[in-house]
């Protein structure tokens, strides 16, 4: 992922999104991964990973490599998942 220098902003939007999945329940890697495709885009990032799979089929967005998310400023990590399984 190059491009310039990466902001305090930008910095603080990537750390709340990373811990917004952690809170609805993904692995570290898995919650940095929906936060670089957030930046990024999802087309750039592996998919998520087995054990996190199921929390982000619950998420109300399709988005490419098998991720699904929320809406930025709309849905968030507030909102409740269905139990899992």
């Amino acid at each position: 992922m190059s491009g310039p220098p990466e902001s305090i902003r930008a910095a603080r939007v990537w750390d709340t999104t990373r811990d917004h999945y952690a809170d609805a329940g993904l692995c570290d890697r898995c919650a940095a991964q929906a936060a670089y495709g957030h930046a990024e885009g999802f087309g750039k990032i592996h998919p998520p990973c087995c054990d996190c799979a199921q929390i982000v089929s619950a998420l109300p967005v399709q988005r490419s490599n098998g991720w699904r998310s929320w809406r930025r400023g709309q849905d968030g990590p507030k909102t409740a998942l269905p139990e899992a399984a």
